[in-house]
This record gives C-alpha cells, structure tokens and sequence, in this order.
C-alpha cells in the first residue's frame, strides 16, 4: 500500500514549504546578480564574467550559483535584464511632461548619455544582446512601440492624417532613430575623451528633435519647440 506524501497530508504545510523556498530563491538569485554586476563595474572585461568569479563575488561556490539558475543562459538573461532595469530607473524619472518637446527629448537623451557614461562596462555588456532576442533588443523593440504609439497619438488629437508611407515605416524609422543613439553612445565609449558627454547627449538630443520635427513638417504636422507639452494637452482636450 503506497504511504500518502505529506504534501497530501498537510497541504498548507507543503505550500508554506515552498513558498519559502520561492522567497529565499528569488533573494539568491538577487544576490547573485549583483555580484555580477560588481564583477562587470570593478573590472576591464570585454565579454561576460565567469562564473567563478561571480561565486567568489557573492561569496558562494559555483554549485550554489547554478542550483539557482537553469544555466548559463538563465544567468545572463538575468544579468542583462537586471541593467535594463538600471537603464529604466536612470530615464524613467527625467521624462516630466512640464517642458517642451525638444526639453523632453534633451532630458531622455541625457539620462541615457550620463547613464552610460557612468556604467561604460555594463553598456558594453547590455550592447552585445542587440543582435539577439534577449533584454536589451526587447528594451529597444518596446521603447520604439511607445514612441510610435506616441506619434500617431499626437498626430490624432491634432487631427493629422498620417500619411499612408510614412504610418507603415513609422516603426522602422523609429527604430533607425534609437539605433542611431545607440551607435553614437557605443562609438564615445570606445572613443574616450572624443567629447565630453555633455555635448554628446546635446548633439544627440538636437539631433533627434530635427529628425522627428522634419518628418513631421513632412507629414503635415508642425510642432511648436517653445509650446509646453502639458498646454498642448491642455489645449486638446
């Protein structure tokens, strides 16, 4: 006769068990993150860092490292992610829709610059995943669905058709826009003291106001530099 688990037993208690397990897994995992991401800033590494290093960082063996990760993969899904998040945390709260478009563009554009320039090894690191379907590429990929989604908003409540040439290349202008932010920022980096970063992320920001206020005017659309963004709503609805 088979003997019932405990888990059939006392259900609770196997639930409690696990979630604990989950808890405790999930802070690990954590913890072992930023140990890479320690290894990546405190060193000269031109690819990703090595497991043991990464261990030895943490302070744990390389069999605890992986019984928290499925495998190499899973760890660097979750070390690109976890800078993605960094990246996110940097521009996220420049974006105020209190100033101009431009102003918005500048502080975007800004953040990502100063963001780069003080985390130059995990740019490097995050830059290598563009070529494959990994965070970075999605980061990207979702960034650019907003800003289409951005455009065609705007140019609804102006009560602007868009037309149909430019509304199907939209997403891959967009992207050859962020694309060529990124080129730009990975060429400074591996060009240090070109310029100051200051420049750069003005030249960049002035750059894509062009860019975007060109196709605009192309499209019909003019949009007004010196109008704050949140008058132009203001006035829209």
């Amino acid at each position: 006769m088979r003997t019932p688990s405990v888990s059939t037993i006392l259900p609770g208690r196997a639930d409690g068990r696990q979630a604990r397990w989950d808890d405790h897994n999930a802070e690990r995992r954590a913890q072992i993150v930023e140990a890479a991401i320690e290894v990546v800033e405190a060193g000269e590494l031109r690819d990703k860092p090595q497991i043991q290093q990464i261990a030895e960082a943490a302070g744990l063996s390389r069999t605890v490292v992986y019984r928290h990760f499925g495998d190499r993969a899973d760890l660097d899904l979750a070390i690109h992610s976890r800078i993605i998040e960094d990246v996110r945390d940097a521009i996220i709260p420049a974006l105020v829709m209190d100033g101009t478009i431009p102003e918005l563009i500048d502080a975007g554009v800004g953040a990502y610059v100063h963001w780069a320039a003080a985390h130059p090894a995990l740019h490097r690191l995050a830059d290598h995943d563009t070529a494959s379907e990994g965070p970075f590429k999605s980061g990207v990929d979702s960034i650019s669905g907003d800003v289409v989604d951005l455009i065609r908003g705007v140019a609804g409540l102006l009560g602007v058709a868009i037309p149909d040439e430019l509304d199907t290349s939209l997403d891959t202008f967009v992207h050859g826009i962020l694309g060529a932010a990124l080129g730009s920022v990975r060429r400074w980096l591996e060009r240090e003291g070109d310029v100051t970063e200051d420049l750069l992320a003005r030249v960049l920001g002035r750059s894509l106001w062009f860019l975007i206020d060109g196709h605009a005017r192309d499209a019909g659309i003019v949009l007004d530099p010196d109008q704050r963004i949140s008058d132009l709503v203001g006035d829209l609805v």
